[in-house]
């Protein structure tokens, strides 16, 4: 999908070229729904922001509008799913399921529940009842390749999408180069650009370092100095010492002049990687499109260390003086509940698995629970090797993730006397997630976000009927951990890095599921786990000693790290300009 700007009279326009790639087999229906709806345009791709079949159509998808409730739903073969309208969706078309009968939307249709609506140019033909060229009861079919819409006034000019010719981009560098650098894009051609590129490296992406106030970029024999160009944009972080890339998804900054980030798009990275075969020191980019906003002035000040301070003794399975193995942290009324994997370290093959609750400093353990005495007076045999997650509900009781048994499950808290407690374990409850990991909670809405580590799924589910009820999924990547909601930003918070390395966080807004940008590195957090937010300190639990992969023995420990809370988050997350600060270098 190419996306421009421009003007029809006095009518600001967004226009829109479709790739055939981008029509699929069709726009999935529900056989089962007679009631009326539309078809939706969206510049994201709803195969990435929707569980949805993944040969319908990228840039289609069928939606209801419920005017009762205000709330839009997507038809998935099988259900009417939640989800909540982006500014730059635009409904094409409205349809009478029932009758299987579809209109096209012209200029002057009126918006639907805040959703743009109508056509202004197009050579789109939408087919009833036929799916991948055949008639099939339900579904849609798309034919056409561009369309001329009327752009939101607050999102013209925000969004450029850039087409990338080809599905996979070898990039070379000098096998035994150390440090950090960037994956870099070039509008231009890069062989026209510098002949000294090698021809058998992508035509537009190549590794790139700055050195002494320098830029220079890779030729796969040594670093030579160029000059950026406006149109250049980091889409990678690369550390070549480790051979590790990470996209860039989710930044709008500046680094050292040049654009950093971009907000979506279908780009894969890999190390070690070269035409789809083992080669180390190289990197190879898979995808061809993604799409910017303008990048913010860089703002990237340090984040102020409050303390460190190593976990108590006394939790199961933990080493004298080391700490205990923790895992996800969650505030509830003046203290801190947590994981305990109850490993000393990493491929013991004893578990004694728990949940601790601890006071906000992390210098005592308040109450510990053996997860597997409550799974023996329960009388079950779910064998939990490990704890991950930990939240409580609004009831007081905790809902738990392991992620080795692929199962979250809960807890009753029954009052036992003066501030005193009894806890068993929800029989009634057995939902089983594959890996899931993080859990978050929010009280507003009564529902848990889930993290699994299997797919890098986040999914939220209900708790109204008093056990798990799916409501929509959104993708957070897969080398995250642990999770954090903020009720006062409606941000949730997402751990992520690899260990030995400065942890860091991904934020998404959670009504969208989308990514809202990302925060500075925290270096003294080399094993990230568990994270919160009390009282404008940001808290992290670090599990350095079970992964003793620093160099740095002040790391060797299991601790609760604490952090100033700004300029971390500064009030500027929600605007369009946002503080983002520098990745990992």
């Amino acid at each position: 999908m190419s996306i421009t700007f421009g003007l029809l009279g006095a009518i600001a326009t967004v226009n829109i070229s479709l790739d055939p790639s981008e029509l699929g087999k069709g726009i999935v229906g529900n056989d089962n729904y007679r009631g009326t709806g539309y078809i939706l345009h969206s510049q994201m791709d709803v195969r990435e922001r929707f569980d949805i079949r993944s040969d319908q159509s990228s840039a289609f998808v069928s939606v209801t509008y419920n005017k009762t409730d205000d709330q839009w739903h997507y038809l998935a073969n099988n259900a009417l799913v939640p989800f909540t309208p982006l500014n730059t969706d635009t409904l094409i078309a409205s349809v009478d399921f029932g009758a299987d009968t579809l209109e096209l939307l012209g200029s002057d249709a009126e918006e639907v529940g805040g959703v743009n609506s109508g056509i202004l140019d197009s050579n789109i033909t939408i087919h009833v009842n036929q799916w991948d060229g055949k008639p099939n009861s339900g579904e849609f079919e798309v034919s056409g390749t561009y369309l001329t819409l009327a752009a939101d006034a607050e999102t013209t000019g925000e969004q450029t999408e850039y087409s990338v010719p080809g599905d996979f981009h070898d990039v070379t560098a000098v096998d035994d180069r150390e440090g950090q650098g960037y994956i870099l894009y070039s509008e231009q051609r890069l062989q026209r650009r510098f002949d000294t590129v090698p021809s058998y490296n992508d035509q537009h992406f190549i590794a790139v370092v700055y050195e002494d106030g320098q830029w220079h970029f890779d030729s796969n024999h040594k670093l030579l100095p160029f000059e950026s160009s406006d149109t250049d944009r980091l889409v990678a972080a690369v550390d070549f010492s480790n051979d590790q890339i990470e996209l860039l998804d989710g930044y709008s900054t500046v680094i050292k002049g040049i654009a950093a980030g971009y907000d979506y798009g279908n780009l894969t990275a890999d190390a070690n990687l070269y035409q789809n075969a083992f080669n180390d020191g190289e990197f190879q980019l898979g995808g061809n499109f993604f799409a910017t906003s303008p990048a913010n002035t860089a703002i990237q000040p340090a984040s102020t260390l409050l303390s460190r301070t190593t976990l108590p003794d006394g939790a199961l399975g933990s080493t004298s003086g080391k700490g205990w193995t923790c895992t996800g942290l969650f505030y509830h009324e003046g203290s801190f509940w947590a994981g305990n994997d109850g490993r000393t370290k990493e491929g013991d093959q004893t578990h004694e698995p728990s949940v601790i609750r601890m006071n906000i400093d992390g210098t005592k353990i308040l109450e510990q629970i053996d997860i597997h005495a409550l799974e023996k007076a329960a009388g079950l045999n779910w064998k939990i090797k490990t704890i991950q997650g930990v939240a409580a509900d609004n009831d007081g009781n905790l809902w738990v993730a392991s992620s080795t048994s692929d199962r979250l499950f809960k807890i009753l808290r029954t009052p036992a006397g003066t501030d005193s407690y009894q806890y068993s374990i929800d029989t009634s409850v057995n939902f089983v997630l594959d890996e899931v990991n993080g859990v978050a909670f929010n009280a507003e809405v009564n529902s848990l976000v889930l993290y699994s580590t299997s797919n890098g799924y986040l999914r939220e589910y209900s708790l109204a009927t008093g056990e798990p009820v799916w409501k929509r999924k959104f993708y957070g990547g897969t080398d995250g951990d642990q999770l954090f909601y903020e009720e006062s930003t409606g941000l949730l918070y997402l751990t992520s890095g690899v260990n030995g390395k400065p942890g860091r966080i991904k934020v998404f807004d959670f009504e969208t599921g989308l990514k809202v940008g990302q925060t500075n590195t925290f270096d003294e957090v080399v094993a990230i786990e568990g994270v919160s937010i009390v009282d404008n300190t940001l808290y992290f639990l670090s599990d350095a000693f079970y992964h003793p992969d620093s160099d740095n023995p002040d790391d060797h420990f299991n601790q609760l790290i604490k952090y100033k809370l700004d300029p971390f988050v500064n009030g500027t997350l929600h605007e369009t300009t946002r503080t983002v600060n520098d990745f990992w270098f």
